[in-house]
């Protein structure tokens, strides 16, 4: 009994010291690890170790991104894990799930068309989800299929974004009608809060536009390492543009210098930034992209581990 009680104690002061610890990172402004395909089986290793480097990243307030879609798959006790063991010394984690797949759907193959509305052409589908029933209910299905893990991160402190589509390819009228239906699935209560955003692409797709509605906030993807951060209170990543570690050819992706402008430049404007890692996605090639299943997701070792717990805990 009195073992018990003094491991219990322990775990007390390690996590009040981390809240109260001012050689760690109390920024209000997010930094997180992208994990777009970590609802995937096959990355399971994986996302625990993303989960691992932002717990140990000495940083307060901390993200991630996952694609809720059925992309990659439901491996939803993935996505449970990351938040039990991400938060697990006492950060705040910020929640972004997107719930469609807009480059995939935009391919004439994509690498899989499981995902919602992938199977679909982006203009009729801007039709369709505003009266086809069985679209609209697998949207909904995928929301209330998350909402453990909403309620999950809720009370663990933590705040949760949702957005419709990544990069999506809507209109004002097709954008609005899948935040209504959010609403009208996912109520706000005690144990489960949320706000809603926009990843408008509209140069990707013709009649895309970039419209966001009062109360959502916008999800920016930079493409360059110059971009002016547009967004305020709102989500900045590098999803598409890949960077690379000091070792490593540049090979046309963003230095780790360029990342730290791009964060300080977001943090700014109070936005989170979440860096995205093409190889952690299982890219290996651009112009072939691999089914989900047949992707390997490969752990980062100690020196890129290192990298990245600077680049949470600085900035």
């Amino acid at each position: 009994m009195r073992s018990f009680l003094f491991i219990f104690i322990v775990f007390i002061v390690t996590e009040y010291s981390f809240a109260e610890n001012s050689t760690c990172n109390q920024s209000k402004q997010a930094i997180g690890l992208a994990c777009l395909h970590c609802t995937s089986p096959e990355a399971k290793e994986q996302s625990i170790q993303i989960a691992e480097i932002l717990r140990d990243s000495c940083r307060k307030n901390i993200a991630i991104s996952v694609l809720m879609d059925n992309s990659f798959g439901t491996d939803y006790k993935n996505i449970e894990n990351i938040i039990k063991v991400s938060t697990s010394k006492g950060a705040k984690l910020k929640l972004y799930l997107y719930y469609g797949n807009g480059p995939w759907q935009r391919k004439a193959n994509p690498p899989s068309t499981l995902g919602f509305g992938t199977n679909i052409k982006p203009k009729q589908f801007r039709t369709e989800i505003l009266s086809n029933s069985i679209l609209q209910n697998e949207f909904k299905n995928n929301l209330l299929a998350s909402k453990d893990l909403l309620i999950l991160n809720t009370n663990a402190g933590g705040s949760n974004f949702i957005i419709p589509m990544l990069e999506d390819n809507l209109d004002k009228e097709s954008a609005s009608y899948l935040e209504k239906l959010v609403k009208d699935i996912l109520v706000i209560s005690d144990n489960l809060n949320y706000s809603i955003g926009r990843n408008p692409c509209p140069a990707c797709y013709p009649g895309n536009d970039d419209s966001v509605n009062s109360g959502t906030f916008l999800d920016q993807h930079i493409n360059s390492a110059t971009n002016i951060i547009l967004t305020k209170d709102g989500l900045v990543t590098n999803d598409g543009l890949d960077f690379y570690f000091p070792w490593e050819k540049p090979e046309n992706r963003l230095s780790l210098k360029n990342i730290k402008k791009l964060i300080t430049n977001s943090h700014r404007r109070n936005n989170t930034f979440i860096l995205w890692r093409a190889t952690s996605q299982g890219i290996t090639n651009t112009k072939k992209m691999l089914s989900p299943e047949n992707r390997e997701y490969p752990i980062f070792n100690n020196a890129e581990v290192s990298e990245l717990k600077e680049i949470l805990s600085e900035n």
